[in-house]
């Protein structure tokens, strides 16, 4: 292998950059953070319950986002992995089977989301909708509107095709591009894994 810098990393989000498992605590499934009802299935849903949590039960400072995240120190040393990596030429791109915008209100909200390019996710109703995600895509906050993702953001069908149709996009070889993620499953793919 060519001693060349990594110049794309694709991070997953649930575990892996938040210590928590966001999608499935917010969503109320067995074995996560246990978090108050309602609980949220649909990416408008997730969006809206992060808000509400962060100023009815995560009050401190970074709110939902913080404790998902592991607190303010930790926030801190990714904000610095994050810019170190940036700082020697890297791409940093979010690939993640939850949600678009949830990923993109927590990274957001811990103003880390403009160390990311892209972030690549499902959008909508993908896993259903309790009568919470169905009332929150009723009555959407307009302010909350620009974390919600666009069908471009949702046009990917594996980690691995993604990561080949940007190694092709940015003419970038399999030693170039990094996926740090946190499921083997989700490691099959021919690029690095971390």
């Amino acid at each position: 292998m060519p001693n060349e810098a990594v110049r794309l990393f694709l991070f997953d989000f649930d575990q892996t950059l938040s210590v928590i498992h966001v999608f499935k605590s917010l969503a109320g499934w067995p074995k996560q953070v246990s978090l108050p009802k309602p609980h949220a299935s649909s990416e408008p849903g997730q969006v809206l319950r992060v808000e509400e949590l962060s100023r009815d039960v995560f009050i401190q400072e970074g709110g939902f986002p913080a404790m998902a995240f592991g607190g303010p120190e930790r926030v801190q040393q990714m904000a610095n992995l994050l810019q170190s990596l940036q700082d020697a030429g890297a791409e940093l791109v979010i690939c993640t089977k939850g949600f678009v915008g949830t990923a993109q209100i927590c990274l957001g909200r811990l103003k880390l989301l403009q160390h990311f390019s892209q972030v690549y996710g499902h959008i909508g109703e993908t896993y259903g909708a309790s009568d919470f995600d169905k009332e929150a895509a009723v009555n959407f906050p307009p302010g909350l509107q620009s974390f919600l993702g666009e069908k471009r953001q949702a046009e990917w069908s594996s980690k691995d095709s993604l990561a080949k149709s940007l190694m092709r996009q940015k003419g970038l070889k399999s030693h170039e591009v990094v996926l740090v993620e946190d499921d083997y499953e989700d490691s099959d793919i021919y690029i690095g894994l971390i």
